[in-house]
């Protein structure tokens, strides 16, 4: 729950978020452009390695 005096909250942040999402749409702003899906694809195999990691008691694991 959002509290007076606290700093940021959520919806804050939300705020913020769907901003930086309008604006990149309308290409307002000094967004660059935005990471492929390469890069989510990237993120997803490290957050996997992470996971496998964890699983194997702290195993290395290779990201490909």
């Amino acid at each position: 729950m959002d509290a007076g005096g606290v700093g940021h909250g959520v919806a804050d942040l939300f705020g913020y978020q769907a901003r930086a999402f309008l604006d990149q749409i309308a290409a307002v702003g000094e967004l660059g452009p935005l990471p492929g899906f390469a890069a989510g694809l990237h993120g997803l195999q490290v957050v996997a390695a992470v996971t496998e990691s964890a699983n194997s008691d702290g195993a290395a694991v290779k990201v490909l």
